[in-house]
């Protein structure tokens, strides 16, 4: 991940995660097959469509 361009999006849930171990919080991850046409996974490929376009145009602006 060390310099990946956008490994600042795993920032916050690595936070997160180290919390919950510090805490000693029991934390499943649980893979999802992707294009099954199951609605939460399609759901969260329409959110991270949305996010990575929004990026995208922040950047743009940014550089004008």
């Amino acid at each position: 991940m060390v310099g990946a361009t956008d490994a600042d999006i795993l920032a916050a849930p690595i936070e997160i995660l180290r919390k919950r171990i510090a805490a000693g919080t029991a934390t499943f991850l649980v893979k999802v097959e992707a294009h099954r046409e199951e609605p939460a996974n399609e759901g969260a490929d329409m959110l991270a469509d949305k996010a990575i376009q929004i990026r995208r145009i922040r950047l743009f602006q940014i550089r004008r």
